[in-house]
């Protein structure tokens, strides 16, 4: 999981590219408003304005939420959606194309962080308990001198059954003779029968 200073800088790219997506599209309302042209061509303009608009506030919540998220799958999740967010941007003008690049970017490396293994440190040297509630009964047990105690291993199969002839018998895995399946013991070896379930 990426530390807060790499979250930090994810945030920092994203919100310069959100802010300039919607720098982009409040001068493109402002000139809408203020030349005057087709009605046509001043319709797309509007809508391509109010689009720009509404894709820096989706890409702010996304930041935001990326920021909030402790868990690396939320955080690789709102990484993805602001990454869509920069590309939607260029598709109505990107936010003088720099908007979309360091949006779409931060987007990216969001994803990037959110899948790196946690630091190496972390996983050669084990971490020290902070209280004795962290402590587990295998650390209390270790400094007492006590011996943990553990599960039986189960014993390992000495028979399979499988179908011989048209009958149901039990094969040996100790010497492969097929034993009639009434048997406990096989004929050949005398290995008790033990079956997997």
């Amino acid at each position: 999981m990426a530390g807060r200073d790499a979250a930090f800088g994810v945030v920092v790219l994203g919100a310069i590219g959100t802010l300039l997506i919607f720098v982009f599209g409040v001068v493109v309302l402002a000139l809408a408003a203020s030349v005057s042209a087709p009605i046509q061509f001043t319709t797309d303009v509007v809508t391509v304005g109010a689009v720009s608009i509404l894709l820096a506030i989706l890409s702010a919540i996304f930041l935001f939420l990326y920021w909030d998220s402790v868990d690396t799958g939320d955080q690789a999740a709102w990484g993805v959606l602001l990454a869509l967010m920069g590309a939607f941007s260029l598709w109505v003008g990107g936010g003088f194309f720099v908007g979309f690049l360091l949006t779409f970017t931060a987007g990216i490396v969001a994803v990037i962080l959110a899948n790196l293994p946690d630091a190496p440190s972390s996983s050669i040297y084990p971490s020290v308990p902070t209280s004795p509630r962290d402590r587990t009964t295998a650390d209390r047990h270790g400094e007492e001198g006590l011996v943990t105690p553990t599960e039986p291993k189960p014993s390992a199969p000495n028979a399979m059954w499988m179908p011989a002839g048209g009958i149901l018998v039990w094969l040996c895995l100790k010497c492969d003779h097929q034993n009639p399946i009434n048997t406990q013991v096989c004929e050949n070896c005398g290995v008790h029968r033990k079956i997997p379930t």
